[in-house]
């Protein structure tokens, strides 16, 4: 879920995959799709994106995240000089999955169509949720959805607490029929390590989720920015 080395052929045409999923969601389908830390839903109209939430059976107080990618961060997630140079140690140089709550730029163009529903579902006290690192395919329809500003918005692909799949089969089978499309790379890169991506809220380094690579994140914020994380909410 990588992108190959220049000049390296590529085995996966991950921007054909982005293309016919864009189409899809952008077309108020749904689609099931692989990041590098496991199997996820994605919609961008309202009844695709409250129909995740809903027949995920997500707690109230659960957010859906925004299609995400180091691009996206960039374009419309807002961190100070200190917190940027950290999230890009973790994903530009140690490039470790990473799951950020920031502020959000709500006058970017991205968001100018987006439901109200939508917003009030995925926004906490003005931030917003977004994978980076999340694999070839996530930064392709990320870059998409910046392009033709048509935000989308996702979770993971299971029934709320039952863990996220690693494998498309693995994906049960009432949240697989909500799919207007898959897509099947098998295991996801991450998957050795049984658990979703780390979550921080760089607003104040609180762990809101203690995930993959979280004991690699905590010692590059330790060693190289001697930011010690808050006490995650959950192990």
């Amino acid at each position: 879920m990588l992108k190959p080395e220049p000049g390296m052929p590529s085995l996966i045409d991950y921007e054909a995959d982005a293309q016919r999923v864009f189409d899809v969601v952008a077309n108020g389908g749904t689609a099931i799709m692989p990041v590098t830390t496991g199997y996820a839903l994605l919609g961008a109209s309202r009844a695709s994106v409250m129909g995740i939430f809903n027949n995920k059976r997500r707690a109230p107080t659960k957010v859906t995240a925004l299609c995400g990618s180091i691009e996206m961060f960039e374009a419309v997630q807002i961190v100070g000089d200190e917190q940027r140079r950290v999230i890009d140690a973790i994903t530009r140089f140690f490039r470790l999955p990473l799951g950020v709550i920031a502020p959000v730029r709500l006058d970017h163009p991205l968001f100018s169509n987006v439901d109200d529903e939508i917003l009030v579902q995925s926004r906490r006290d003005g931030t917003m949720l977004t994978l980076l690192n999340g694999g070839a395919l996530a930064d392709g329809i990320a870059h998409l959805s910046l392009k033709h500003d048509v935000a989308m918005f996702g979770s993971s692909a299971n029934l709320s607490t039952k863990g996220t799949k690693f494998r498309l089969e693995d994906v049960e089978p009432e949240i697989r029929a909500m799919a207007d499309i898959e897509i099947d790379y098998g295991p996801v890169l991450w998957n050795a390590y049984g658990k979703s991506s780390t979550i921080i809220d760089f607003r104040d380094y609180r762990v809101l989720r203690v995930g993959i690579a979280y004991e690699q994140i905590d010692h590059i914020l330790r060693k190289h920015f001697s930011i010690a994380l808050d006490q995650p909410a959950a192990a």
